[in-house]
């Protein structure tokens, strides 16, 4: 049975002959020939050898972590001429054991929407439940059509990975004016999960531009409050809340008709992680 084991091996991997041949060869079935190879993988017949590719961009990281003062960094590296979807796919899978090692339990974890943080939380693996953890919404739902990236989505998930509770924010990310957010703020389950962004240890959040945010991909935005935005110089977006270069919300009407956590809020919480892909955010990140 060995012999045979090691002659389908040199057969597929050095003769480089395909399955359908060696069948031929050894008087078997293809699929005898397929348990074969297996059997060789997992008797050590068979073994792999593969050079270690460095996901990471390395010295690109070193130089934000100077200049910017950052605790903590991961930057995926890309291709040329790929998809923007195929980056968000690897931002997650080479992102989420990075974020994995810090979450803790105890924790209240703060979580927006956006199709890269999704793809970053779909990724996430759990040893096992976490003790105490808390996943809270940080901003209301965009429309009435909920996607799977929405952040009451994502926080629902991540809360089933880790077996951790959900804090649900249920309003509107966008109310038609600024006495209609008063009076939700008001309220006793608002309030809630507003006590709790003051306990928060963790917030996930993505990083949008004023030309590419789910905000605006959902006509969520008048032509008016766009103009406004781009008058006042937005060339980012974090939680709904649009952010001039120099990191401070524009001061439009807009600003006063999002339910989310505030950006000055945002930043007390001990360690804030923020998830884009593409060189299209570079001026928002």
């Amino acid at each position: 049975m060995l012999d045979r084991i090691k002659l389908a091996a040199q057969l597929y991997y050095v003769d480089n002959l395909p399955q359908k041949e060696i069948a031929r060869i050894l008087d078997a079935s293809q699929a005898k020939v397929s348990r074969l190879l297996r059997l060789a993988r997992e008797q050590g017949v068979v073994q792999v050898s593969v050079i270690e590719y460095q996901p990471r961009d390395l010295p690109l990281e070193k130089e934000l972590l100077d200049r910017y003062s950052l605790e903590h960094i991961a930057v995926i590296r890309g291709f040329s001429h790929e998809s923007i979807s195929a980056i968000r796919c690897r931002v997650g899978y080479f992102g989420a054991s990075w974020l994995a090692d810090r979450i803790r339990p105890g924790q209240v974890i703060g979580l927006t929407g956006g199709r890269t943080v999704a793809e970053l939380v779909r990724q996430v693996k759990a040893p096992g439940p976490l003790r105490d953890l808390r996943i809270v919404q940080l901003m209301g739902s965009i429309d009435a059509n909920v996607y799977a990236c929405d952040a009451v989505e994502l926080s629902r998930r991540l809360a089933g990975i880790y077996g951790g509770d959900f804090y649900t924010l249920n309003t509107p990310a966008f109310v038609s004016d600024a006495a209609s957010l008063n009076t939700l703020l008001e309220q006793q389950q608002v309030q809630a999960v507003w006590d709790l962004y003051h306990e928060m240890d963790l917030a996930l959040v993505g990083i949008g531009t004023l030309a590419n945010s789910a905000f605006i991909e959902r006509n969520v935005l008048s032509p008016d409050d766009l103009t406004q935005l781009r008058q006042q110089g937005a060339v980012g977006e974090i939680c709904g809340r649009f952010y001039d270069a120099e990191g401070q919300e524009c001061k439009s009407a807009y600003r006063d008709r999002v339910v989310s956590i505030r950006l000055e809020e945002l930043r007390k919480i001990p360690q804030v992680v923020g998830v884009t892909a593409g060189s299209d955010r570079a001026t928002a990140v």
